[in-house]
């Protein structure tokens, strides 16, 4: 099995420009490895301050699970934090994404309610048209089902927020770059 630098590797290789029949073997073996922005089979539906969360991406670690409507490479979700200001964006570029942070060091399966102060918390993170905002979820559950050979991330989440709601199952890679 390939090591996350040799598959963001992979995925730059398939990118370059090469001959038609390299890239159509090249991209067979990439697909099966999953270069798609760590989003495995990850969905949400909802929309939180009438911002809508289509799934282009997805992540995990340390104590984080992102999922976002970027399609971004694991070597570029280094802006994920525990705390964010509101006048001190993380990121120069639109997106939406929910964030899941685990008050221990870790992300752990099991069942959580991330009402009040939880031990894991959910927040709508939205950086549209050079606005950043952020918004805590003020009640749903986070449920992590699977954490299969500490690589992918298998679970449900329903959310609600003071301006809207979200669910969608999760089927997450792990990302060495998503640390806090």
């Amino acid at each position: 099995r390939l090591t996350r630098s040799a598959n963001a590797l992979a995925c730059a290789i398939l990118s370059a420009d090469r001959e038609v029949m390299m890239s159509r073997a090249l991209g067979l073996v990439l697909l099966a490895m999953g270069c798609d922005g760590g989003k495995g089979s990850t969905t949400a539906e909802g929309t939180v301050g009438g911002q809508a969360l289509t799934v282009a991406g997805a992540w995990w670690g340390g104590p984080f699970i992102v999922v976002m409507d970027q399609d971004l490479d694991c070597l570029e979700m280094a802006w994920v934090n525990r705390y964010y200001d509101d006048d001190d964006p993380p990121v120069d570029f639109d997106i939406n994404a929910v964030q899941f942070n685990y008050e221990a060091d870790e992300v752990v399966d099991g069942i959580y309610d991330v009402s009040g102060e939880a031990a894991v918390t959910a927040s709508f993170v939205s950086m549209v048209e050079g606005v950043f905002a952020t918004e805590k979820a003020r009640s749903g559950q986070l449920i992590v089902d699977e954490i299969t050979n500490n690589e992918v991330i298998l679970g449900t989440f329903d959310l609600t927020f003071d301006s809207g709601t979200l669910k969608g199952e999760l089927g997450v890679d792990w990302c060495s770059n998503v640390k806090g």
